[in-house]
């Protein structure tokens, strides 16, 4: 479940932006934070960075690498 209180900036000008944020999570098997910076180019969204990262020490997992086939 998402957390209450959200941090970053968001920054949109029309077909372009910047978002760089925090966002708490909480479950049933422990708490953490998704971390987000993603560009909006021609109306596009692209992430460079899309991690969670654990509240006990754990290692981040990367939402964005590909799973080993």
């Amino acid at each position: 479940e998402l957390g209450f209180i959200i941090s970053g900036n968001i920054n949109v000008n029309g077909s372009s932006g910047h978002a760089d944020l925090e966002i708490p999570i909480h479950g049933n098997k422990g708490k953490g934070t998704i971390y987000v910076v993603a560009d909006k180019r021609a109306g596009l969204w692209t992430f460079s960075t899309l991690d969670v990262a654990f509240a006990d020490g754990s290692p981040r997992i990367d939402l964005l690498q590909r799973p080993i086939e």
